[in-house]
């Protein structure tokens, strides 16, 4: 497991520029994905996978797309109620796993699946090791700001979600908390649960870091391309559809408006030589 996880990269995730971000803490994104549960759970039967290999595959396409990276690792909490005498336990007994992503090649979708089948298997059977424990033993230093092995977590609940006033007890009223001090405990969180056949995707950022209109993209593309993963598997992670309709046919408009008048344009060399002074010492 040493050797599994032994230098695995940090996910670059973060815009180059965060203008709207505000102080530390934690944001919540709802976004409801019609329909895709049961979709989830026919690609799932039908690539002999569990829904969360699948989920988990499409969450790791869409940082690739978003990153170019093939190598990163994602968290993911595990129940941690290995033996039957634990289940009804009253507890947190939750440990967190780190499975890592494998890329590279541009596999098809249905590829990637294998891929990540494998390394879950890998994962769950090393669930017994604390985070903790697994950090000492990797030597990783500890950074403020920087979570390590993992950037980002991905919790996926297996059984349907229930409006809260559906989970009173005799004498006890269960409400759900404000969890934007655990949104921002990582720098982007994805949490998944059903609801009859849709899917609830949850994305919890750090608002010091990621604005509410990047989340929004964000999570338009990852319904997007769940979409088009569900609707053709074989199709290479490469090639999957990632912008919206409403994304394409703005970009597709943006050469058909009327003329701008010379008087009121910049040349592009004197925007490029302008940005040079002031930031010549970046990357152009």
């Amino acid at each position: 497991w040493r050797e599994r996880l032994a230098g695995a990269p940090v996910l670059d995730l973060r815009p180059t520029v965060t203008e709207g971000a505000g102080a530390p803490g934690g944001a919540f994104h709802t976004r409801r994905i019609a329909g895709a549960g049961a979709a989830v759970d026919a690609l799932a039967r039908q690539k002999r996978c569990t829904p969360f290999m699948v989920l988990l595959a499409s969450y790791q396409v869409l940082l690739h797309r978003w990153t170019r990276q093939d190598d990163f690792c994602v968290g993911v909490p595990a129940a941690g109620r290995n033996e039957p005498e634990l289940e009804e336990l009253i507890g947190y007994f939750s440990t967190t796993l780190v499975l890592r992503a494998e890329l590279s090649g541009s596999p098809s979708f249905g590829e990637l699946l294998r891929r990540v089948r494998r390394s879950a298997l890998a994962g769950f059977a090393h669930d017994r090791v604390p985070f903790e424990r697994l950090i000492d033993e990797l030597g990783i230093e500890r950074r403020l700001g920087v979570s390590p092995l993992f950037q980002t977590l991905l919790t996926v609940h297996t059984q349907d979600g229930q409006p809260s006033a559906e989970r009173d007890f005799a004498g006890l009223r269960c409400e759900d908390a404000d969890g934007g001090h655990a949104a921002g405990k990582f720098e982007v969180m994805l949490d998944l649960r059903r609801e009859g056949d849709d899917l609830i995707a949850v994305f919890g950022y750090r608002t010091d870091l990621y604005d509410d209109a990047w989340v929004t993209r964000f999570a338009r593309h990852f319904e997007t391309l769940l979409r088009g993963a569900l609707a053709a598997p074989d199709t290479p992670v490469s090639e999957l559809p990632l912008l919206a309709r409403s994304e394409v046919d703005e970009l597709l408009a943006l050469g058909t408006g009327a003329e701008v008048p010379a008087a009121d344009t910049e040349a592009l060399p004197a925007v490029l030589g302008r940005a040079a002074e002031t930031y010549g010492d970046r990357t152009a």
